[in-house]
């Protein structure tokens, strides 16, 4: 300092009395002005590189600082934004979950609402398909039906007597015939009691084409004459044995068995397929009424899912802002981790700074009087000039 600087117009002199001292013969002014210029050379040199450092580590210093600074903010800016960035990420969780299961609810609803509709129309369409081949058959059926109804209504007087010439002792299969005739004009099922009367009878032809039809055979007569119908010794071989016209007769009662079977079968299907396409018609109608609910709640879901897009994107940057203030306290803590030693000494140095300027003029001087003086002197005179020259440092 200012007080250090003052003492060497008179320290210096003295210093070079005790040159004079050791080395009496070969001292000179010159040798004084050697050892001021040495000094003074010295001092400079390392004053300056001194300053130098001293400005360096002071930057460095204040760098650090505004790093510790900034460190603080960083941690400051770290905790106000993680509690947002946690609250943003669950709000954008439930939504996302309360959007994907009303999506996937709306989904799963319009699939099974189309799934239904097509298989509802399927089965219609299949039973239509049915129907129809059945009603093809009916009609068919109905062809048969019809001939052979004719071929009974032309049987003559001579062949009903033909067959009443047995009826005193009838075939097996000529007691099965007539009794099936008694069960589709509801008499009492008995030859005896009905079937040889109505044979007998004046209007037998008349009688059972008129009353017996196909429209007239009810599900429950035609189940009542299967125990009939099934019977082996009811066919038309046996009856034609006894008499052409039974036969005739066989195959009119047969057509007219297969053609109310399918009538029936056919009223049962028209039934069914009223029910479904009424059913069918019921879906359509409900369906056409929940659609546009189903379409207000995806123009709903649509805005939800932009509403999404947005808060994802808000996420994701302050995610990327969080990302970067963090890796940028990371790499400050790095800094720190490396440099707290050094900074240390850095700031050490810089408050010794008076101290070492202290040293570096007794350093310059003692290398200067080393320089300017100790080249003549030997060894031991080297030794205690040298001595007394830091002596007369110290004490000054």
């Amino acid at each position: 300092d200012a007080d250090d600087i003052s003492k060497l117009p008179l320290l210096l002199p003295r210093i070079a009395s005790i040159a004079r001292k050791f080395i009496p013969t070969s001292y000179c002014p010159n040798k004084f002005y050697d050892f001021i210029d040495s000094f003074q050379h010295f001092v400079r040199k390392d004053f300056k590189e001194i300053q130098s450092k001293k400005k360096n580590i002071s930057s460095a210093l204040k760098f650090f600082k505004r790093m510790e600074e900034e460190s603080v903010k960083v941690n400051k800016d770290l905790e106000n934004l993680k509690p947002n960035l946690e609250k943003l990420q669950k709000e954008l969780e439930m939504l996302q979950t309360s959007y994907n299961t009303r999506k996937e609810a709306i989904e799963v609803r319009k699939k099974k609402l189309e799934q239904e509709s097509i298989e509802k129309k399927a089965e219609v369409e299949e039973l239509i398909k049915a129907y129809n081949e059945h009603e093809q058959e009916r009609s068919n059926l109905n062809i048969v039906a019809e001939q052979t109804t004719k071929d009974v209504e032309k049987l003559s007087d001579n062949d009903i007597e033909t067959i009443r010439i047995t009826a005193a002792d009838p075939q097996p299969s000529l007691k099965l015939l007539l009794e099936m005739f008694c069960v589709f004009l509801e008499l009492p099922v008995s030859y005896e009691k009905s079937g040889q009367k109505l044979l007998m009878g004046p209007m037998f032809v008349p009688t059972i084409t008129a009353k017996i039809t196909a429209r007239t055979i009810t599900p429950n007569l035609l189940e009542d004459a299967q125990v009939y119908i099934k019977d082996p010794k009811l066919n038309e071989k046996q009856l034609e044995s006894i008499a052409p016209a039974l036969s005739v007769l066989f195959r009119w009662i047969t057509s007219l068995c297969k053609l109310a079977k399918v009538m029936h079968d056919l009223d049962e299907e028209k039934n069914h397929l009223d029910e479904k396409q009424r059913q069918l018609n019921k879906f359509n109608e409900d369906m056409n009424v929940e659609l546009p609910s189903i379409q207000q709640v995806e123009k709903t879901l649509e805005k939800e899912s932009q509403t999404l897009a947005e808060s994802n994107n808000s996420l994701l940057k302050m995610e990327d802002e969080y990302k970067k203030i963090d890796q940028r306290k990371k790499s400050i803590d790095m800094i720190f981790k490396q440099i707290n030693q050094i900074t240390n000494k850095w700031e050490n140095e810089s408050n010794d700074y008076q101290s070492t300027f202290s040293k570096l003029i007794g350093d310059s001087i003692i290398l200067a009087f080393y320089i300017a003086f100790c080249g003549p002197m030997n060894s031991y005179y080297k030794k205690e000039s040298l001595e007394e020259v830091m002596e007369l440092i110290k004490t000054n």
